[in-house]
């Protein structure tokens, strides 16, 4: 398979888990699992096996010629009692069957695919913008995903947030890539948000929201969760990073493709379907301290991005850099929530307002823009701001 469809079952890790709704789908973007295989060893040849499936192209038969002689070495096969960790309750379950391992290889097929296409559509789609869904080779369909046949919508839509397929356990939709003449004459879908429902995990008693026609367990997009994770992740990265080496990694971000991509998002259109957010600045000690935030990386998120750019259409990608230099040079104003930088370069004053979650676990890039001198001492004397460092010099 393509190099990104390989990489995206094997750079997971394992996750024991007793049934299905212990993983979240944003979970399983970044994590393996299988239900009930309980054991590191069950879930190892089970993966083992599976990514050799996916590496060599093997089918469905000989995937199971291989795997099911190990797991019934290793004990796990047919009914059996278990132990629920969750409740302690002890249960007749069915761990390894012919019709589970068919699910098991075909689920991970088809999420391995889902997001290497998404990585290869977020790639190429200045040439080809927008996705056809279509229906695959069942003999029956669900009504609803009946419902989106021929459906055509721009590649940045959020709809594919929760619209991409695979949609539901067995579910054979797919999207083909198309270019803007095609999709004109097929007619264009305008952005929308899905209808959803309201789903209760029966295990952690927590609700969700989920598209009507989409099963819960399948209610994301395997490439842009994993998008998001890996975003998460970078940003605990850099927060516990050596001051410098932060600020170096942000500033090749700031200058990567992707920044640039997002910078540019339609400003009619957000861009979370599409493009994962970036590190644009760290806070130091102080800001940190003063903000009251849990995590010193502001990240530029892609949801921001179409606002930003629709507000401020004159900031270019490397504009960005000013962020940085903003809250390490410049006058920073504290209010309630939010940090205000001010910096003047070359005779051109800049603001930066970073915003915190309300969990404190968070910081975003609210805007970047000019701004001059008369509007920043205009805010300096504003009551309900608060002065968190001035600039050198007094300014």
């Amino acid at each position: 398979p393509p190099e990104r469809v390989r990489r995206y079952l094997a750079d997971k890790g394992n996750r024991v888990s007793f049934s299905f709704e212990d993983v979240e789908p944003e979970e399983h973007a970044v994590a393996f699992t299988v239900a009930k295989a309980a054991s590191v060893e069950v879930l190892g040849a089970i993966r083992e096996e599976v990514q050799k499936a996916l590496d060599e192209g093997r089918t469905l038969d000989q995937f199971k010629a291989d795997l099911e002689p190990r797991l019934r070495a290793l004990g796990w096969w047919g009914k059996q009692r278990m132990v629920d960790p969750e409740t302690g309750e002890e249960r007749l379950v069915t761990l390894g069957s012919p019709r589970r391992l068919r699910t098991i290889y075909r689920s991970n097929m088809r999420a391995a695919r889902g997001a290497g296409q998404w990585e290869r559509v977020q790639r190429t789609k200045d040439t080809l913008p927008f996705l056809l869904y279509l229906l695959g080779p069942s003999r029956e369909h669900r009504v609803e995903h009946e419902a989106q046949a021929g459906t055509v919508r721009a590649a940045d839509d959020p709809w594919w947030r929760y619209w991409l397929p695979p949609n539901g356990w067995g579910c054979k939709c797919h999207v083909r890539q198309i270019s803007q003449r095609e999709a004109e004459r097929r007619g264009i879908e305008p952005p929308v948000e899905p209808a959803v429902r309201e789903v209760r995990n029966q295990r952690t008693g927590q609700t969700r929201l989920v598209p009507r026609g989409v099963d819960p367990a399948w209610a994301g997009n395997p490439g842009l969760d994993r998008q998001a994770n890996a975003q998460r992740f970078l940003a605990g990265v850099l927060h516990n990073a050596d001051p410098a080496l932060a600020r170096t990694a942000i500033a090749d971000v700031v200058r990567s493709t992707h920044m640039r991509r997002l910078a540019a998002a339609e400003p009619d259109r957000t861009a979370s379907a599409g493009l994962a957010g970036a590190p644009v600045a760290v806070l130091d000690d102080a800001l940190l301290e003063a903000l009251g935030a849990a995590n010193r990386t502001v990240v530029f998120s892609g949801d921001s991005a179409g606002k930003q750019r629709r507000q401020h259409p004159d900031i270019e990608p490397d504009d960005y850099l000013i962020v940085q230099r903003a809250l390490d040079e410049g006058m920073v104003l504290g209010e309630a929530n939010k940090l205000l930088a001010d910096v003047q370069i070359d005779g051109d004053w800049w603001r930066a307002v970073i915003k915190r979650t309300a969990n404190g676990q968070e910081l975003y890039l609210v805007s970047l823009h000019r701004t001059n001198a008369r509007r920043v001492q205009r805010t300096r004397r504003n009551g309900s701001v608060r002065v968190v460092r001035g600039a050198p010099g007094g300014s």
